[in-house]
Order: C-alpha cells, then sequence, then structure tokens
C-alpha cells in the first residue's frame, strides 16, 4: 500500500553531462531528466516509494547497472 507521506506528486532523476552523476530532484537546466509521471512539488519520499513499486524496481536497477555510476543520496534527509 502506499504511504500515507507519499502524494501524488512528480518527480525527476537528472545526469550531469559533464560528471555523468545522477541526482534527484535538480531544477537546473544542464541535465537529461527521467521523468516518471506524477504531477508538481517532487518530494523524496515520494521517489523512495515509486523506485519501490514492482515495475519500477526492475528498471531502475537495470538503469543503476547500466547507466548510473551512483547515485547522490542527500544524508539531510530522514526516511
Amino acid at each position: 500500500t502506499k504511504p500515507t507521506y507519499a502524494k501524488d506528486h512528480e518527480f525527476t532523476l537528472c545526469q550531469f553531462k559533464r560528471y555523468h552523476q545522477w541526482t534527484y530532484l535538480n531544477s537546473e537546466r544542464n541535465c537529461d531528466g527521467i521523468h516518471l509521471g506524477f504531477q508538481i512539488n517532487k518530494t523524496w519520499k515520494d521517489f523512495v516509494f515509486v523506485i519501490q513499486l514492482p515495475r519500477i524496481t526492475r528498471w531502475f536497477q537495470t538503469l543503476t547497472s547500466f547507466i548510473v555510476p551512483h547515485i547522490e543520496y542527500d544524508s539531510r534527509v530522514n526516511l
């Protein structure tokens, strides 16, 4: 079931072409965004919820295995 904190907002994974690193919720324009179809006001917990969905997990694991060197997590976020 969907956690109460996970609202229907959109989020984006961005890759900086220069550093080849993927970051969550990047507002800069110098990155390639992977948009996973939510709405507005993105939140980290929404991202955590969605990547744990069965249909997303396999895609995300493939993405991280072949494309993403590492995911930058914000240590200030308390999950």
